[in-house]
């Protein structure tokens, strides 16, 4: 028989060039929500962190921050090593479930964008799980994905390294 191609590793966007524009200018004009998730182990249930920042019209209107205690409050030296959030700085906040109301609220009814969104949403879906809470009806985009698709066969796809080639200060 022929032979097969082989499959990808990852899985392309299944927007096309002209799709990608139109929804991150629709992004830029009708606004969203940036959030991002620091866990304190490997596991996803483990969130520690949580950041979000809204855009509207194409600048930063809001920037909030939130520390989680992770269940067991337990972190992995790894993790720490990069975040260097402790288990000292966390063994006093809310819960994932106490403080996604106010998440939610910030994030209000725009739509959500994360870089490497797989990690973000699954963060999310499996703290809020873990704490008893409900799965939010939500619409995400991930930005490294759109980058992906829009500049193909770049050396690197960080957020950092994207922000800086498009001259845009960046401070994680």
């Amino acid at each position: 028989g022929r032979p097969t191609a082989p499959r990808p590793l990852y899985a392309k966007p299944r927007l096309d060039l002209p799709d990608a524009l139109k929804v991150g200018r629709e992004l830029g004009a009708g606004g969203f929500a940036a959030i991002d998730f620091e866990t304190a182990t490997g596991s996803r249930a483990s969130a520690c962190a949580v950041a979000v920042a809204t855009v509207e019209h194409g600048q930063v209107t809001n920037v909030e921050r939130w520390l989680i205690r992770p269940p067991g409050n337990e972190y992995d030296g790894f993790n720490i090593s990069i975040h260097g959030i402790t288990p000292s700085m966390t063994e006093a906040s809310p819960s994932m479930a106490n403080v996604w109301p106010e998440v939610a609220a910030a994030v209000g009814d725009r739509p959500l964008v994360a870089h490497y969104a797989a990690f973000d949403m699954s963060v999310l879906r499996n703290a809020l799980t873990a704490d008893g809470s409900t799965w939010p009806n939500l619409t995400y985009f991930c930005t490294c994905a759109l980058a992906k698709h829009v500049w193909p066969g770049k050396v690197s796809y960080r957020l950092v390294d994207l922000a800086d080639e498009c001259g845009l200060a960046f401070q994680h």
